[in-house]
């Protein structure tokens, strides 16, 4: 009789876990809260108002996908972007920056597996390149499509050669000794 009731009790007391575990659950879904925009959402939006400019200028769009504490994106961000050769070679795109963290689907969609990353895209939302990481910003206008040119510079003059002084302590093999050694 004592196993028969061990039994009973271990099973009360499983139906018991589970119910708690049950009613804890229900409780912590989320009941009916007004719909309010999140980033994800705003962010979604104001894209489709950049591909939907880009197909109307027939321009590309460059989608920076960044992350909060992404200490590469902000060396991006503070050393290469604001840089004026690279702004003059950002005006024939459309440029927006994207957080993967907020849009994961839009992250998803482009196949984002590391932050910083830099996607072209045409106005039919066709990836033309992909650059993971960070770039100087020589490195990043000849990713746009743009070239460098390298800075003026005067030659550097070559040092004259002297014509080499034989050393009178020094004879050539099959010479004499000098006078008097």
């Amino acid at each position: 009789m004592s196993e028969r009731g061990f039994l009973i009790g271990a099973i009360a007391v499983a139906v018991l876990v589970l119910g708690f575990m049950w009613y804890k659950n229900q409780k912590s879904e989320p009941q009916h809260q007004p719909w309010v925009p999140n980033q994800q959402q705003q962010q979604s939006s104001q894209l489709e108002g950049v591909f939907k400019q880009a197909r109307e200028t027939n321009k590309s769009v460059v989608l920076f996908f960044t992350s909060p504490g992404c200490v590469p994106c902000e060396q991006m961000k503070k050393d290469v972007l604001p840089k004026p050769e690279v702004q003059k070679a950002l005006g024939n795109y459309l440029f927006t920056q994207v957080d993967a963290s907020a849009d994961p689907a839009m992250a998803q969609m482009f196949q984002i597996k590391a932050v910083p990353t830099f996607v072209m895209v045409n106005g039919g939302m066709q990836v033309q390149k992909v650059q993971e990481g960070v770039m100087t910003a020589d490195q990043f206008i000849v990713w746009l499509g743009g070239t460098v040119t390298p800075p003026k510079t005067e030659p550097q003059k070559q040092p004259e050669k002297k014509p080499e002084q034989r050393k009178p302590w020094l004879r050539r093999p099959g010479q004499s000794n000098p006078p008097g050694c």
